[in-house]
């Protein structure tokens, strides 16, 4: 898909990193995390290779992975965000069957499909469990609409970048990806997209951000 198609993609935000892709039921013991999950869980993943003149691309390996999300349809991708943090923080907050207060993770994950029209039309919001979640156990959702959800390993496509994301940077830096994806003949997904924050509104400096486009035929 050429960087002129991103204009029906007007939405996104969410993501992961490092050394050893771990097989589901195990513990996350062995990786090292990168500097911009803060001190927060977030999902191991390997860099299988960088590409483009600069290295900004990667390649990277998530490990399968649980979370919890919600859908959310018909909106914009400020709107989408702003409900499916609020709905999820819900559920960490103590919406749950156990009424159990969860920790914070990162990235919040924004998995958006396209639809026609101005808005994006399909959006899945979610939060990585902390590790303590991952061989299972956590409590069932008790709102309506948010679900546990387990997947699999997968493989994306990542750039970085800092500042405050939105929906005109964000599509700045996919054209980035998928201009160096054609220049190096990689086949990715068009349907589906990432985005993952990683840092609270009050964070000014400093920040992370990611998009992940799916490598064919890996989530």
């Amino acid at each position: 898909m050429k960087i002129g198609l991103l204009l029906s993609f007007l939405c996104f935000t969410v993501a992961m990193a490092s050394r050893d892709v771990l097989s589901s039921g195990q513990k996350i013991t062995s990786w090292e995390k990168p500097a911009f999950c803060r001190d927060l869980d977030c999902p191991p993943f390997s860099t299988l290779k960088t590409l483009g003149s600069d290295g900004g691309v990667e390649l990277r390996k998530y490990s399968p992975g649980q979370w919890v999300s919600t859908d959310i349809s018909g909106v914009s991708y400020k709107e989408a965000m702003r409900k499916g943090f609020m709905t999820l923080f819900g559920y960490i907050s103590g919406a749950n069957a156990d009424g159990r207060k969860i920790e914070m993770t990162a990235p919040v994950k924004t998995k958006l499909k396209p639809g026609p029209g101005p808005l994006c039309q399909e959006f899945t919001v979610s939060f990585f469990l902390p590790y303590e979640y991952q061989d299972g156990g956590a409590p069932e959702p008790s709102e309506k609409g948010v679900y546990l959800e387990s997947t699999p390993s997968f493989e994306v496509y990542v750039r970085s970048y800092g500042g405050f994301s939105s929906e005109e940077s964000i599509i700045e830096e996919a054209g980035r990806v998928i201009s160096e994806l054609d220049k190096a003949g990689e086949k990715y997904e068009t349907s589906t997209w990432f985005a993952a924050g990683y840092d609270a509104p009050f964070r000014l400096t400093d920040r992370h951000n990611e998009i992940w486009i799916p490598k064919v035929a890996s989530f």
